[in-house]
């Protein structure tokens, strides 16, 4: 059986432990007179063995627990503990490293839990089985059809599949940026963070052109906001903040537009690529200035991951 041809849906199937006792029995008869098939079965299963470590709950919560201890680490060190643990450097600063394991153990105590996070990945760390997916990741994409009893249906190439895959989990320290990325990363922060306020009512000012200009200013920012056009977002919440400054609206109403336009500005430039610096100030002038303990919560929330370990690896 040319692997090439399997039906993905089946490997994945049998992987998972989905397919029907039938159906599986004929299956690992192909696999036992298959080599080249066993072999392919074998390597998808690394795959989804990693992938089942990497959503398993107590691997995630051994992640969390470690991110305020690493709060304090920089890309520099991150970057060291890569290379020392990868064997890649250069002779004077691994023997400069290792005597710094012996005399500072906070820095041991990091080394130490980032060499655990290999743990999660040992299936995807074989040279041989890195390679070789390197190799798939240059084959041609391309989709072979199905004989001709069943003309409709359509099976992906298995090693395009698999490259696919392996842009997740190809090497271990590439794993644990995938995982920082999905769930620290900024896109991730602000899918998590954001929220559209419902405004209702009225602001009860006294120049009611002037509260309709500061309402089509707000939902014109949370439209950019969900279109994903952040620099727009930035620029009309900006508007917001100095209509708010130039007109007497009635406190509390006025505080509800101020603590979210800033709040959602942070999201935008958080979203846009921005100075995480700018987007740090703009969240502790909301926590040390609002009145709202609810935005006050949301913003130290969004603070401490952005000060966090898997932010900056991400």
């Amino acid at each position: 059986m040319n692997p090439q041809q399997v039906n993905i849906e089946k490997i994945e199937a049998y992987c998972q432990g989905t397919m029907n006792p039938e159906e599986r029995e004929v299956f690992k008869k192909d696999i036992r007179n298959d080599n080249e098939l066993a072999q392919e079965v074998k390597a998808y299963q690394k795959i989804f063995s990693g992938l089942e470590t990497l959503a398993d709950a107590s691997f995630k919560s051994k992640l969390e627990a470690w991110s305020d201890e690493w709060s304090d680490a920089d890309e520099e060190e991150i970057t060291l503990i890569q290379g020392y643990l990868n064997d890649e450097l250069h002779p004077e600063l691994r023997s400069e490293t290792d005597i710094r394991l012996k005399t500072d153990t906070a820095f041991a105590k990091k080394v130490a839990q980032y060499k655990t996070l290999f743990s999660g990945f040992q299936g995807m760390a074989d040279q041989d089985f890195s390679r070789k997916m390197q190799g798939w990741e240059t084959e041609n994409n391309t989709v072979v059809g199905l004989p001709a009893a069943n003309p409709k249906a359509k099976i992906r190439t298995l090693y395009r599949r698999l490259a696919v895959a392996a842009s997740f989990l190809l090497i271990v320290s590439f794993g644990i940026k995938w995982y920082a990325g999905a769930n620290y990363g900024p896109d991730a922060l602000v899918q998590a963070a954001y929220f559209k306020p419902e405004t209702g009512g009225s602001m009860g000012s006294e120049r009611p052109e002037v509260t309709t200009v500061i309402e089509a200013q707000f939902a014109a920012a949370h439209e950019a906001m969900e279109s994903g056009d952040y620099q727009t977002a930035i620029d009309s919440f900006d508007d917001v903040l100095m209509s708010l400054e130039m007109v007497d609206f009635p406190e509390e109403r006025a505080n509800f537009f101020r603590d979210n336009a800033r709040y959602s500005k942070a999201l935008a430039l958080l979203a846009d690529g921005g100075d995480t610096v700018e987007v740090k100030e703009l969240l502790l002038d909301l926590i040390n200035t609002t009145e709202d303990d609810f935005y006050r919560s949301k913003s130290e929330e969004l603070l401490e991951k952005i000060n966090s370990f898997w932010f900056k690896l991400g």
